[in-house]
Formats: C-alpha cells, structure tokens, sequence
C-alpha cells in the first residue's frame, strides 16, 4: 500500500508566488545556494529523466504490492532508496527484502540517483524542463519535514504556467512553504500523483517542448525575497 494523506490541494499558483531563476552563477556543486549540505541536479536530458522516471514507477509497483501498511511500505522504500545495482548490499535482511520486491518486479537494476521514491521521477522531470529543483520529500512517518509528498523548485513564470495544467490533471497542487518562500511547492497527497505528474510532464515535453531556460527573473516574474534562507538539518537537496 502505498500512504495517503488527507490534505487540501489547490492547482492555481498561491498568491505571491516567486516565479523567477537564479542566475547561473548561483548554481553550484551545493545546489542553488539557500539550503545547506545540498547538490544541485539541474538541465537534466530528457532520455535521463525518463530513465528516473521508469525506474521510479517500477519500484514503486514493487514497494505497493510487497507493504501492507505505513510500516513495511517505510521499510521496503528505504531499501530501495539506499539500493545500488552496482554494489548490491551484503546485510541478509537487505537482501530478503530486495527478494521480496523481485517478487513483484524487476527492481534490481532499479536506481534513484539518491534520491526518495515517489518524488526522485518529478525532481529529474522538472530538471529536464528547465526548471531548478531545490528540494524534496516523499513524507515520512516520523521526522519527517513535510506532512506530504513536495517537490520544492525555482519556476519563472512561463515555465509556471507551462506546468499548471498538468498539475492539476495530475491531483496534485501548488503551495508555499513558509521557511522557504522563495520556491514554489508541488505536493500531493501521495507518491502516485507526484509519479503522474512526472510522467505527463514528460509526455507533453515530447510534443510541446517548454521554452528555453533563461537564467535569473524575466521582466514578467516576480523577484525572489530578499532574505534568502538556508534550512538547518538538509541533509542532501533532494532527501529529507
């Protein structure tokens, strides 16, 4: 089974949106700057993001079948987050649960570059769109930072508004989060619609390519706050 949360959703852009780019230059091994012990992932190929993406929902079908609540869905995630192709685990209980997963598909060649499942495929679909991807978290049962599946990110506006009708066909929403009012939000109430979405953004990229990247804010957009933040206990830009 896969959680689900009971939030409310809403998939027009929150009043005050910051809809802007860093410039080029803020960009840097540690990601855009406003987060510490971060990396950035950023101008993503789309035959990469559609490898996260596959990879994503095959692993996702497995963890669904393989957990029968929060519990073993938490355990059979994390296992497939920390898993490696290349460098398989030794521990016997990591293996009885990957030989558990095999059982409901193929996950051993399955990998999420690190990052969580459920929000990995929409982190690399919105990087290989041109936006800038921040920050994520699939929710977690306990210390968790966010009380939902979000995918945080610098989005201009015509990017914003590229995206806006896949957002909501997907159920899924846009939000601000108070520590980090610079980024625009994407959440849902669960990983399956953040794992929609990913896919339908790269769907519609196939035929309806977005517009180029363009560093920093347009004339159109909104500058970002001044008082850019960096969130204590980031432990990786894209895990919580």
């Amino acid at each position: 089974m896969i959680p689900h949360t009971h939030i409310q959703l809403d998939p027009a852009f929150p009043e005050n949106a910051p809809f802007w780019m860093p410039a080029e230059d803020e960009i840097h091994e540690e990601g855009v700057g406003f987060f510490q012990g971060v990396w950035a992932i950023f101008d993503v190929p789309l035959s990469e993001a559609a490898q996260v993406v596959a990879d994503e929902r095959a692993a996702a079908t497995a963890v669904d079948a393989a957990a029968n609540d929060a519990t073993t869905f938490e355990y059979f995630a994390r296992l497939i987050e920390a898993h490696n192709p290349d460098f398989p685990s030794e521990d016997p209980e990591d293996e009885a649960g990957m030989a558990a997963l095999a059982k409901h598909g193929d996950v051993d060649s399955v990998t999420l570059c690190h990052l969580e499942l459920g929000v990995a495929g929409l982190t690399y679909a919105l990087a290989a769109i041109g936006c800038v991807p921040a920050a994520s978290c699939r929710s977690h049962a306990e210390r968790s930072w966010a009380e939902r599946p979000v995918v945080v990110a610098a989005i201009d506006r015509v990017h914003a508004d590229w995206l806006q009708p896949l957002v909501e066909s997907a159920s899924c929403g846009f939000d601000l989060d108070d520590l980090r009012p610079q980024f625009l939000t994407i959440h849902a109430r669960s990983i399956k619609e953040m794992m929609d979405l990913a896919a339908a953004i790269l769907a519609k990229a196939e035929h309806d390519p977005p517009p180029p990247l363009c560093w920093g804010p347009s004339s159109n957009d909104e500058q970002p706050p001044e008082d850019r933040v960096e969130v204590d206990g980031q432990q990786s830009l894209f895990n919580c």
